[in-house]
């Protein structure tokens, strides 16, 4: 009986630390979390409309860090100057209980100072905004 606790708590264990891997190379929270960025409405056209505008060379990427509750969505590309630039958003996933049914409510932020300048509309208060995604924690 205490080794088949021990190996469901082990098993339990590698697949918390193995999800956020596993997430990314199938795309489920990390694929959401891109098209709730990228189709985000500000001004009448969408992130993705306004990057396509305003950069060239766009590159997006969806990947998780720390744990499968955060995907950071990142967009990096050259503006008109010729000059290279990182938009960086947060999109964080919380469960909450509501009486006797759960709930996923779901937050997305900017998390760098530039994608914070791109869509405005898309922030938290009170999320620190950065400005290098070096300080970023990347």
């Amino acid at each position: 009986m205490v080794g088949v606790a021990t190996s469901g708590i082990a098993f339990l264990a590698a697949l918390w630390l193995f999800l956020p891997a596993l997430d990314q190379a199938v795309g489920f929270l990390t694929g959401h979390a891109l098209r709730l960025v990228q189709n985000h409405v500000e001004n009448r056209k969408t992130v993705r409309q306004i990057v396509l505008e305003r950069f060239r060379d766009v590159r997006w990427q969806a990947y998780h860090r720390d744990y499968l509750g955060e995907t950071y969505v990142r967009c990096d590309g050259i503006d008109r100057s010729g000059s290279s630039v990182v938009m960086v958003w947060v999109v964080m996933t919380i469960p909450e209980r509501r009486g006797l049914a759960c709930h996923v409510r779901t937050i997305a932020t900017a998390h760098t100072k530039s994608a914070f300048k791109l869509a405005p509309s898309l922030y938290e208060p009170g999320h620190t905004l950065y400005a290098s995604p070096d300080y970023a924690n990347w």
